[in-house]
């Protein structure tokens, strides 16, 4: 699963860059493959480790590996939801709890909000969209709620993140951030079924 969502993040460098051209500082592209570059590099000795330590290890190299606020934030993300599965356990419920922390600890850390137009408008109905079924089942469906609230965020006045310092130039484009939310989920997905 993270192996797919880092080859999707790579693959969209360019599409993601030029997203961010238009409504930000045109480096969330960049950052971003760097990051998933990072953890590809990591992933072969993550077999047979506990789940916990995959994701506190995910963490602490998106944090070294991606530029500007986004490595903090993707680092809370990872962290967050470590903490949350350090009892064990690798079943839907402990992806549901982990998203969900991962995506609380971007909400504290960030002081965004859905309807902020950030990634946490992807993130949260994602988030929300794992409430039950298989694990299969909840990737898909926090996928397309991703994808769906990405979307969204072309209609929204930017209150915080990216795009906060344009104003309403940004109204039409989705946010870049949310936008890298739904392709790694629609990659984590496909891994899966």
């Amino acid at each position: 699963v993270l192996t797919s969502a880092c080859r999707a993040i790579i693959a969209a460098e360019a599409e993601l860059t030029e997203m961010d051209r238009i409504v930000g500082d045109g480096d969330i592209g960049h950052s971003l493959a760097s990051g998933a570059t990072a953890l590809l590099q990591l992933a072969p000795g993550w077999t047979a480790r506990p789940l916990d330590a995959v994701l506190r290890e995910s963490g602490l190299a998106l944090r070294k590996s991606i530029g500007g606020t986004s490595g903090p934030l993707y680092a809370a993300f990872a962290i967050a939801a470590a903490q949350s599965v350090a009892d064990g356990g690798t079943d839907s419920a402990t992806l549901a709890r982990a998203f969900s922390a991962g995506a609380d600890a971007i909400k504290r850390l960030g002081g965004a909000d859905a309807g902020d137009r950030t990634m946490l408008d992807a993130l949260l109905p994602a988030a929300a969209a794992m409430a039950a079924g298989t694990t299969a089942e909840q990737l898909t469906a926090a996928a397309v709620a991703a994808r769906s609230g990405a979307e969204r965020t072309a209609t929204m006045h930017p209150r915080r993140g990216r795009s906060s310092y344009i104003g309403d130039r940004a109204l039409g484009h989705p946010d870049p951030g949310a936008v890298a939310i739904a392709l790694w989920l629609d990659a984590s997905a496909m891994s899966v079924s």
